[in-house]
């Protein structure tokens, strides 16, 4: 043998040396492996291949399973989705799926009914292992579960409420408009529609609409639109009383404004408004005297409705 050459004695006695150092790192890393499995303070499943498993001591007291673990737990386990309530096959679950060489998110939430815990909620990591199976890390979510689920059911109580809310108000809207603008039956063939306040679009629209509802219904040959509560007169205004009266003349009837003011008719003027084609009266009892005399074909002036000035 050379000198400086080791001997075979002192080789095997060198790699003896190694094994030593590499068994007792394998034991540290397992210690360290074990004391993370059973110090976890999430649960912690590992499967084999064969479908075994193997729980921690926050698995086993989650599930109250026995500490060799639940031999037949994919028969007797149910595992569901905590949304849909749809149950979730066990070839199918995450875990399973990646022991199997497919590819899956990584996290699941599923609801899980075992033999000695009604329900429970969890949220689970997974992932596959080098030699097979599968390791599940996974967390009780049932309260944060149960609260999302309490605020869904505070939302949908809240959309009904605004629902019946709504109804309502419509409801309203729909008495308070009729109450704005009541088309009132003062004879036969004669109606009459005070007007009170602002005249926009939207209430021009739904006065012509009631009103020639009415007239149809009522076979009406005389309007009169009462103005005397209309403080503001303006073009706007005009040119949706003239569009009505058109409107009125169209189905066979005549129609009238009556009540202008003194301060609206200096206005109107100003602006250069012609409401001719609207045969102004002086007031409603003028007018109604008119619509009388129309319908019972008489020369001399009627007498004014009783109550009506």
């Amino acid at each position: 043998m050379e000198q400086g050459t080791p001997s075979t004695e002192e080789r095997l006695a060198e790699a003896k040396q190694r094994l030593v150092a590499k068994r007792q790192e394998l034991e540290a890393k397992k210690k360290l492996v074990d004391e993370l499995f059973h110090e976890a303070k999430d649960g912690v499943v590992i499967l084999a291949p064969d479908g075994s498993s193997v729980l921690n001591p926050i698995a086993i007291k989650m599930f109250q399973t026995p500490d060799e673990g639940e031999k037949d737990w994919e028969n007797t386990w149910g595992f569901f989705n905590p949304l849909t309530g749809e149950k979730i096959p066990v070839q199918e679950l995450g875990s399973m799926r990646v022991m199997r060489g497919e590819k899956a998110p990584g996290y699941e939430e599923m609801t899980v009914v075992s033999p000695r815990v009604n329900t429970i909620h969890i949220g689970s990591h997974y992932g596959p292992l080098p030699k097979g199976g599968a390791v599940s890390i996974f967390r009780d979510i049932s309260e944060r579960v149960h609260a999302e689920k309490d605020v869904e059911s505070q939302n949908q109580v809240l959309t009904e409420k605004n629902e019946e809310h709504r109804h309502l108000i419509e409801r309203l809207r729909a008495a308070l408009d009729e109450l704005a603008t009541p088309v009132l039956r003062v004879a036969k063939g004669v109606l009459v529609v005070p007007i009170i306040g602002l005249v926009d679009t939207q209430r021009a629209s739904l006065v012509a609409e009631r009103l020639l509802s009415e007239i149809v219904r009522d076979k009406a040959h005389s309007v009169v639109v009462d103005v005397t509560g209309v403080e503001v007169l303006d073009t706007t205004t005009a040119d949706h009383l003239a569009r009505l009266a058109r409107a009125v003349k169209l189905l066979g009837a005549r129609c009238m404004v009556s009540g202008i003011q003194p301060a609206v008719a200096q206005t109107l003027v100003a602006l250069g408004v012609q409401l001719e084609a609207l045969a102004p009266q002086r007031n409603l009892a003028s007018a109604l005297a008119a619509c009388l005399r129309q319908s019972n074909g008489a020369a001399k002036p009627a007498a004014p409705v009783e109550g009506v000035r």
